[in-house]
């Protein structure tokens, strides 16, 4: 019977690794710059793993609604806000 790696680790003491939930998207802003951009990491299935971007207020808006991103606070994986577009809104009220 073969074993699988993730045997494996469980077995020698290392963490497993995580599943990803293609599903969830994530936000974090970064900064909200006064000429109307917003800077973020947006993250699909695991917070820790984010592409950093920079988009218009109102194209930020769009993404993430369009995205259904979950908004994350300054810490990994603490959920700020609920999902469909309230990322947005609070990103126009970190200014």
């Amino acid at each position: 019977m073969a074993t699988s790696k993730r045997e494996m680790r469980a077995v020698q003491g290392e963490p497993a690794p995580r599943a990803l939930h293609a599903s969830t998207r994530f936000v974090r802003v970064t900064s909200s710059a006064r000429d109307g951009y917003v800077e973020f990491q947006f993250s699909i299935g695991d917070p820790t793993l984010a592409l950093d971007m920079i988009l218009p207020r109102s194209a930020f808006a769009e993404f993430c609604a369009a995205q259904k991103a979950v908004l994350l606070d300054g810490h990994e994986g603490e959920d700020r806000s609920a999902r469909n577009g309230d990322a947005a809104t609070n990103a126009q009220h970190r200014d």
